[in-house]
């Protein structure tokens, strides 16, 4: 593709910031809670419930557990646990070493 002489625009470009005026038109307007469906909303709470329930229990887990038994510094697990949403399965998962019977 080459370029032409300054003016040798399609009609109704500038030739400049098409590629802008392109992405501002097809760019979504966020929603607000209020736009929401029902559903969606409490999709987005037991969501987030579940998420606070599972870093309590890895928070709980991660503070009663000797430190032999976790699977790093555990200095470094608490941060981690509130990297969400994958920080307190990750613990859960991997972070704990077996108990020995």
């Amino acid at each position: 593709m080459t370029r032409g002489a300054p003016g040798d625009h399609p009609a109704g470009s500038s030739g400049v910031d098409d590629g802008y005026r392109v992405f501002v038109r097809l760019r979504k307007k966020k929603k607000s809670w209020s736009d929401l469906s029902p559903r969606t909303r409490a999709a987005i709470v037991v969501g987030g419930v579940a998420e606070a329930v599972v870093t309590a229990v890895a928070l709980r887990d991660l503070v009663r557990r000797p430190a032999a038994l976790v699977r790093g510094p555990k200095w470094l697990w608490g941060p981690a646990l509130f990297v969400q949403p994958v920080g307190s399965p990750l613990y859960l998962v991997a972070g704990r070493r077996i108990v020995p019977a």
